[in-house]
């Protein structure tokens, strides 16, 4: 919280803020970190690697974003890497990385209609958003379960 007061009072751009937040989480779980919270940080983390990637498809398709929807982008992956990590579903992780892809992809790809765009229609970025939720579900979901063997217990 004193830090965040230090970036207000020094007037940071609000990336920073998010930064910050960042890693502080990333301190909280390295303080958490047991075998069975190792699943829910790869995750996490993984879901953050892949907002970012998210984010930067979007800036090279799209003009240059502003940041809330640079925030909206990086927190839907992040969300999804989360909800891979805290899941209990004893689904095999193909499966489970779809199914999780999908449904966390969802609130991003609805909003995406709303947005107008002259280089692809609301059709097309929402079932691209869609595709490419399912795809980061997947591979966030591989890194977990296959590469770490934090599969959930």
């Amino acid at each position: 919280i004193i830090i965040l007061k230090i970036l207000n009072f020094l007037d940071f751009p609000v990336e920073f803020y998010f930064i910050t937040i960042y890693l502080y989480t990333i301190k909280l779980f390295y303080c958490l970190m047991k075998k069975s919270n190792l699943r829910i940080l790869v995750a996490t983390l993984a879901g953050v690697l892949f907002g970012f990637i998210c984010y930067w498809i979007s800036c090279e398709t799209f003009e240059a974003l502003e940041w809330p929807c640079m925030v909206q982008i990086v927190l839907s992956r992040t969300l999804i890497g989360f909800a891979i990590g805290i899941s209990l579903f004893k689904w095999p992780w193909l499966l489970h990385g779809i199914i999780m892809g999908l449904i966390f992809s969802l609130p991003l790809a609805f909003d995406r209609l709303t947005v107008e765009s002259a280089e692809m229609s609301s059709a097309l970025v929402f079932i691209g958003t869609l595709i490419l939720g399912i795809i980061y579900g997947i591979l966030i979901e591989l890194i977990t379960s296959v590469l770490f063997k934090a599969k959930a217990e």
